[in-house]
């Protein structure tokens, strides 16, 4: 019973982390996005809240930390 409890648990860790990473990339393609769009259209394009930096440049606290996987073409 407690091996089948442990590979249920590894099941859906699995899943869950699999989502995760789903999500953080959506969220990062939107930041991009988001900011090709604003160099285009300029002030004129409504703010992202949760896309902005808050006070004292941080990050905001809604949003996870993501990594670009790019490579940057000088």
């Amino acid at each position: 019973m407690m091996d089948d409890l442990q590979k249920e648990k590894r099941s859906i860790s699995k899943s869950w982390s699999k989502r995760e990473k789903q999500i953080e990339q959506a969220i990062f393609g939107i930041a991009h996005m988001y900011g090709d769009m604003q160099g285009i259209i300029g002030s004129s394009l409504p703010e992202i809240k949760s896309l902005e930096m808050s006070e004292g440049l941080e990050m905001s606290k809604d949003l996870p930390i993501i990594k670009s996987t790019k490579s940057k073409v000088l």
